[in-house]
């Protein structure tokens, strides 16, 4: 896959956890989790978040590089 295909792929894949944490909360108000097992998987949704954040980033950052090499 080049860059752009995994960039994109991991943007779905943030908006899918956002989507997760949302079905999380929504669990929450209808009764079906407790306050404690909201907070945990809040806790590693935003984990998740900034993983995928972070490797968007890196993978942004060698795209550039690798133009600038073909540049050469």
């Amino acid at each position: 896959f080049t860059y752009k295909d995994q960039v994109h792929f991991c943007i779905m894949a943030r908006g899918s956890v956002t989507e997760l944490l949302n079905h999380f909360i929504d669990a929450y108000d209808q009764g079906y989790l407790c306050k404690q097992t909201l907070t945990e998987q809040k806790c590693l949704t935003q984990q998740v978040h900034k993983m995928l954040n972070g490797y968007i980033q890196y993978l942004r950052v060698q795209q550039k590089r690798s133009c600038t090499a073909k540049g050469k």
